[in-house]
């Protein structure tokens, strides 16, 4: 039986092919299961009717999110955004996510099998589908994450970077953040310090701009929202505040992550992500991943502000792709793709499990309250000229849990129905757009509708449904909660 040296071992040629093979079978099979399961939770994504009370499909003007956020490309845009077909919307965004990903993977393995399941695996992230919970919104961003994995090799840094901050910050700046992962694997460290001083300065460019454009159009520049929870550091208590605020976003993500994953698989990964291979490359590559990692949480300490679980979105796919990555090791090159091959079809399994467990939450939540809402409301849209929602927002909170309860469902990362304000979209869905937020019955508006309910005959008192609704001479609409639970 011959045998060859690699690496300085001798191998049997035997023993090697047979490993190629069982290697070949099991990254084929990995990829035509994880596809499977990618066009599954599409499926199911794109059966959902009602979303996000603030996406832009429920907007008149994107004025205020201008102001607020800085979005200037949604803003020249929004009325070509607005009519995208929400299945469309989120087909192009994972697509795009995963080319990006996949380009990425490229540029470092040269094996087109091995960067698709990386992509496959990283568009798993739990935490992306709750980005798609506003589909259309940062649709224009995703197409530029894909356009800039093609377009890197053929644009200087010194000009990429400034392009990309300017064009990320008009639509979804965290989306910035992953553009050094497309220049990993180089073998020089002042070649990476170089791409961190251009990525560094370009961040800045692209802030700049996207605050002046906000500036020339509503005359401010970019104001915070309130939920968001600002705190602009103005001494050094306030320093120190921001930075155990945003650590503790950072270890609330990262203890998400390690759960998500599972403990011991991610161990097992990272041993064999650190034992094999080019080591110098690897820490090499660390220089721009760490950076990379920590950005969504660094850039945001001058104002303190919320680092959401659909930003941290960012963080764990840079962390699960610098893991997944794949450099040609000391012990045998068949044998690590074939165990590499194993952890990541064993990642993609517990992803998508967690994913379409949230989607299913989020596709019976919203479906529910658009049922009961449509039970409720007995008159035409277009006789209607106001839409009051006098519900309490802890109302909400209660039945979103009884929902939950009895349809056997729980949600694992989605943010909570848990006010009035965030089941609006489903009435917007029955085609009443005019609507009026009364969760408090803390202004007089509010309190005169109350007034008026109380003086309405509430036929419907006896009625299952938890909402119904009456009309008042204004031709305004009324829904209220009709039983306790």
């Amino acid at each position: 039986m011959r045998k060859i040296e690699i690496y300085g071992k001798e191998v049997n040629t035997d023993n090697a092919a047979l490993t190629e093979r069982y290697t070949e079978l099991a990254l084929h099979t990995a990829l035509i299961v994880a596809s499977s399961l990618v066009i599954y939770h599409f499926l199911l994504l794109a059966g959902i009717d009602v979303w996000r009370q603030d996406s832009i499909y429920y907007l008149s003007s994107y004025e205020d999110k201008l102001a607020s956020e800085g979005r200037w490309i949604n803003y020249i845009f929004f009325k070509l955004i607005k009519v995208i077909p929400a299945p469309l919307a989120i087909l192009i965004s994972m697509v795009s996510f995963a080319v990006f990903f996949f380009n990425c993977a490229q540029n470092q393995y040269k094996e087109w099998k091995w960067s698709a399941l990386i992509a496959l695996a990283i568009i798993q992230v739990p935490l992306l589908r709750i980005q798609l919970e506003w589909p259309e919104t940062v649709i224009i961003g995703f197409i530029l994450l894909a356009l800039s994995s093609t377009e890197s090799k053929k644009i200087p840094d010194y000009l990429f970077f400034p392009l990309f901050s300017i064009l990320f910050f008009g639509t979804y700046s965290a989306f910035y953040f992953l553009l050094p992962l497309l220049y990993l694997g180089a073998s020089s460290f002042k070649y990476n310090l170089r791409i961190l001083i251009i990525w560094g300065f370009s961040f800045i460019v692209g802030y700049l701009v996207a605050n002046s454009f906000v500036y020339f159009t509503t005359g401010s520049t970019i104001v915070i929202s309130d939920w968001r929870r600002p705190n602009p550091i103005s001494d050094f208590g306030d320093l120190i505040q921001n930075i155990l605020t945003i650590y503790s976003y950072f270890i609330d993500h990262t203890r998400k992550l390690i759960f998500s994953v599972g403990s011991l698989t991610f161990i097992l990964t990272a041993i064999w992500w650190l034992t094999l291979g080019n080591f110098k490359i690897r820490l090499l590559n660390l220089m721009l991943v760490i950076p990379s990692a920590l950005a969504i949480y660094v850039t945001v300490i001058p104002y303190g502000i919320v680092v959401s679980d659909r930003t941290a979105t960012i963080y764990w796919a840079i962390v699960l792709f610098t893991m997944f990555l794949y450099t040609p090791p000391i012990f045998g090159d068949r044998l690590s793709k074939l165990v590499g091959c194993l952890l990541i079809s064993t990642i993609i399994f517990v992803l998508f499990s967690q994913s379409i467990q949230s989607t299913i939450w989020y596709k019976s939540i919203t479906s529910t309250y658009r049922a009961e809402f449509n039970k409720a409301i007995k008159v035409d849209p277009h006789s209607v000229a106001k839409t009051i929602l006098l519900i309490a927002d802890e109302d909400i909170s209660s039945f979103s849990r009884e929902i939950e309860r009895n349809l056997g469902i729980r949600n694992i990362y989605s943010e909570p129905f848990g006010s009035t304000a965030t089941v609006s979209s489903a009435v917007k869905t029955l085609g009443f757009h005019n609507i009026q937020i009364c969760s408090d019955m803390e202004s007089a508006v509010c309190i005169e509708y109350s007034e008026i309910l109380i003086g309405s005959r509430r036929d419907s008192d006896e009625n299952f449904s938890y909402f119904s609704s009456v009309m008042d001479n204004k031709k305004n609409l009324i829904i209220f909660k009709t039983r306790n639970l």
